[in-house]
Formats: C-alpha cells, structure tokens, sequence
C-alpha cells in the first residue's frame, strides 16, 4: 500500500512539470501569436537564450541580434514574447505619440520603481516627467552658462598641466567628474567639485560602470537583489559591489538635505 503509493506520488512529481514544460514548449512554437515570426528556436523556447548572450558573454546579446537580423531579416523573434524590427519604415509607429506603458520584465533591472526610468505605466510616468520639464527649459539652461563656464576652465586647467607636464590624462575620467559636478550642483545644489580630484572621479567613474555592467544581471536574476536587501548592514557591506555602495551613500546625502529642508521650512511656518 504504501509502497504502491509512493511509485504514484513519485511518477505524480516527474509526470506533471514535464506535462507543463512541454504544454509551455508547445504553446510558445506553435500557438503563440509571434510563432510565425522567424528567429532561433531556442529564444523561442526560453528567456535563457537572451541570458546566455547577457550575462555568459556579457553585454553581447545586442550584436547576437544583428547577427540574427543578417540571418532571418528586418523582424526576428529574439524570445518567448519578444520580436524585434530592423526596419527604418516602422519607426514612426515605434516612436508615434501614442500611450503605452513599459514593459515591467526590463523596467525591473533598474531596482527602483520610485524613479521616472522605473515608472511602468505611462500616466505616472508622464507625471513625473512632467515635474522635471521646467529644469530643462531653455531659460533654466541658460541660467547654467557661468557655471558651465567655470567647470570648462577647470577641465582645461587639467589639460593646460598635462601639456607642461607632458603626461598623458585620462578624458573618460575627467569628462565623467565634469559632467558629474554640472548635474549635482544643478539638481542638487552640491558643489562637490570631483574634478579637482582625477583620482576619486576615476574611483567614481570605474565603480559606476562596473554597477551598470550588472544591469544585465539584475534583468535576469533580479531575485539576487532582492535577496540582499535583507543581508545584515556589516555583512552585506562585503557583498555589495564599490558602485552600489556609492548610491546608497548618495541616497542618504539627498535623504539629509531633504530632511533639513523641510525642518527647516516647516521651523518658518
């Protein structure tokens, strides 16, 4: 009795993942409504063929869709619900003023739906958009022409020195800290001035690329960020790569100055 009962919920276990798996492999060849579309048959059997050129060969998955457009055509199934169009005839219905929210499986690799990037739907990504407009009205950038000036004299400054010192310097780092000073003193009103320190603006520069290099990672495997989150503060410090670490940094620096802000103006009321 038992051990018939067991031989039942064993073949039970196997049986019905397979039944699934295969209800899954069947439905996205054939009944899916882009199953006429062209592509590999593994992206369209599973999203693991995307990861494979994202995370296994880092960042290759956008020159993996070229390849496949030379080899399939201007449309190309690139996985289980996605196709992608190579055609400069259909960018005006890409890029038409119509309303359509994101699509919440890419969104999910910025880690913050708090953001305007993060919104998902188009009616409260249109309001905070719209929020940033008058920041980046003509009036308001030209109201950045002294600054930018003075950022533009200190950049030539590095190159002046580099010349008479006949050293070579590093443009990516400077070019980064320039544009990095110009947006934190804008939006923020912190006058930081990374770049009178090519040293830390290259710190900053390397730890950022290295934290957007896992924006891949986090699309698949977004359950490993989640999963962090609830690690010890001492502990997790050794987990969380230099690049994270600096935002949640920065977070805090804008958290203060909020909180001062509003002590400060709720003081005067």
């Amino acid at each position: 009795m038992d051990s018939e009962f067991i031989k039942r919920a064993s073949f039970t276990i196997v049986f019905l993942p397979l039944t699934y798996i295969l209800c899954i492999a069947l439905y996205r060849l054939f009944l899916s409504p882009i199953a006429n579309i062209p592509g590999p048959t593994l992206a369209a059997l599973t999203s693991w063929y995307e990861c494979y050129y994202d995370v296994i060969k880092p960042g290759r998955f956008v020159w993996k869709i070229k390849e496949l457009h030379a080899q399939y055509g201007p449309i190309v199934r690139i996985s289980p619900r996605e196709i992608h169009v190579n055609d400069l005839d259909f960018l005006d219905n890409i890029y038409s003023p119509r309303q359509r929210n994101k699509d919440p499986e890419k969104v999910k690799a910025l880690g913050n739906n708090h953001s305007t990037g993060g919104a998902v739907h188009y009616e409260l990504h249109h309001k905070r958009r719209e929020s940033l407009d008058p920041f980046f009205s003509q009036r308001s950038v030209y109201g950045l022409e002294s600054m930018l000036q003075e950022k533009t004299k200190q950049l030539c400054g590095h190159f002046d020195q580099a010349v008479s010192q006949k050293k070579p310097v590093n443009i990516s780092d400077l070019y980064f800290a320039f544009a990095l000073d110009v947006v934190w003193q804008y939006s923020f009103g912190m006058n930081e001035n990374v770049l009178a320190n090519p040293e830390a603006a290259s710190l900053m520069r390397n730890n950022l690329t290295r934290l957007l290099r896992g924006v891949k990672f986090n699309l698949h495997f977004s359950w490993v960020r989640d999963m962090m989150k609830f690690i010890p503060g001492l502990l997790g410090k050794s987990f969380i790569p230099p690049g994270v670490m600096d935002l949640i940094r920065f977070r805090m620096v804008i958290q203060t100055l909020i909180l001062l802000k509003d002590t400060y103006t709720n003081g005067l009321d």
